[in-house]
Formats: structure tokens, C-alpha cells, sequence
């Protein structure tokens, strides 16, 4: 009972607090972030059920390879309880072209993530604004189908974004963090749907479960986050029941 008590103790002592325990999981989801964006392209695949299953598997296999390397590399590297960075990873295998290497690999990185989830999102506004949901303009596509209108839109919030950031107006900080709660919630309502509508009582419980995980996650989160997902989720469920009304009334 004593080793019990003092293993209890030295755990209290060592444990970090909530919010920072909270920055770390939401830093964590990140990891995970990406795969729904693949749902906005599966229209314009030729055969997405074999397609996408083979991408998202051989993604995954990657990512996990990338980690498990990282994570066998990094008791064998570094000095005096030091986390090596990315190039002291890099520097046994590519010597003085670590830093280059690693300098053009972060932003190709960097400019597939952004054109990959603009034009999920682009595609995702067109959609809506075909259905009335969004102004009739964002529709607009060019001739190999692709929304230009919902792109120059978002590459002109985005540019505002960068002006605003730049003048010191915007914090990056926070424009972090309101996309941690967008995201998170994003995935709490998927999971929260799947545990309401699917079939399956292994698939019903494992999504529950997940729901509760993201809703501590997304009450960790920061007040400007929690703000800003909250605005959304309302306006969201104010325009679905004006919807649902002039669907009745029709």
C-alpha cells in the first residue's frame, strides 16, 4: 500500500497540467489530420474503391515507416538529454546537405498540403454553392472542371490572412488554434454521426468512445478556438433548420 502511495505521488508530481496536457494531444491530432480531405476527390477518380483504399494504405505505411525511423533514431543521437532537430537526424546519412535537403523537402511538404486542401475545400464550395448553400458565384468552374472561383476566393482570404499576419493584426497563434477546434469538432460530429447512424455495435461503441476522447480534447482547447468552433457549429444548425423549413413549406 506504501509503494502504491508513493508511486501515486511521484505520478502527481511529474504529471503535466491539464491545458499543457491538452496543447499536446491537439498537437498529436495533427498526426492524423489530412485523410478526410480524400472524400472531396472521389468523384473525380476513375475507380476510387480501389484507388483510394491503395493510397490511403500505402500513406499510412509511409508515415508510420517516417515515425518508427524518428523514433529509433532519436536514443542514438543527440548529447546531455538534448532532442535533436530534424537535421542532426539527417546529417549521419546526407552530411552537409542535411539542412538543404531538409529546407526543400519542408516546403514541398508545405505547398502539397496547401494545394491539396484547397482544393478539397474548393471543391467542397463549389458543391455547396451549386446547392444554393453558398452565393451562386462560387459555383463557377473552368473547363476541366475545376472550381476557379472557389479557389480565387480562398487564395484571396488566405492573401488577407498574410497581410494581416504580417501587420501584426492577426496572430498565427490563434488562427492555430481556431483551426484545432474547427478540426476537432469536425471529427467529433463524424464520430458522433457514425455512433448514431451505423449498424454495427464494435463500429457504434469504438465511435463513442472516440466522441468522448475528441469532446475533452476540444474542451482542452483555447478560448478563441472553442469561440470561433462554437460560431460555426451555430450558424451551421441555423441554416440547416431554415433549410429544413423551406423543404416542409415547399
Amino acid at each position: 500500500m506504501g509503494v502504491f502511495a508513493g508511486v501515486c505521488a511521484a505520478l502527481a508530481l511529474t504529471a503535466p497540467s491539464p491545458a499543457a496536457f491538452g496543447e499536446t494531444l491537439v498537437l498529436l491530432f495533427w498526426a492524423v489530420i489530412g485523410w478526410e480531405i480524400l472524400g472531396n476527390y472521389t468523384l473525380e477518380i476513375e475507380s476510387p474503391k480501389r484507388s483510394i483504399p491503395l493510397a490511403a494504405g500505402i500513406a499510412f505505411c509511409a508515415i508510420c515507416a517516417v515515425y518508427l525511423a524518428i523514433a529509433a533514431a532519436l536514443p542514438r543521437i543527440g548529447a546531455g538529454g538534448t532532442i535533436p532537430s530534424m537535421t542532426d537526424l539527417l546529417t549521419p546519412l546526407f552530411g552537409s546537405f542535411a539542412s538543404p535537403l531538409l529546407a526543400v523537402f519542408g516546403i514541398l511538404l508545405c505547398v502539397c498540403t496547401y494545394l491539396m486542401v484547397v482544393g478539397g475545400v474548393s471543391r467542397l464550395v463549389a458543391s455547396m454553392a451549386e446547392r444554393g448553400e453558398l452565393p451562386r458565384m462560387l459555383a463557377l468552374r473552368n473547363k476541366e472542371g475545376a472550381p476557379s472561383r472557389a479557389i480565387a476566393a480562398l487564395g484571396c482570404v488566405h492573401g488577407a490572412g498574410l497581410l494581416l499576419s504580417s501587420l501584426s493584426v492577426l496572430d498565427v497563434a490563434s488562427l492555430v488554434g481556431a483551426a484545432n477546434g474547427l478540426f476537432l469538432l469536425n471529427s467529433l460530429l463524424a464520430v458522433a454521426a457514425a455512433a448514431r447512424l451505423l449498424r454495427s455495435p464494435a463500429v457504434r461503441t469504438a465511435s463513442a468512445v472516440l466522441a468522448a476522447c475528441f469532446l475533452i480534447l476540444f474542451a482542452l482547447a483555447d478560448r478563441t478556438a472553442l469561440l470561433v468552433s462554437v460560431t460555426v457549429l451555430l450558424f451551421s444548425l441555423k441554416e440547416a433548420s431554415r433549410g429544413d423549413r423551406v423543404a416542409v413549406s415547399g
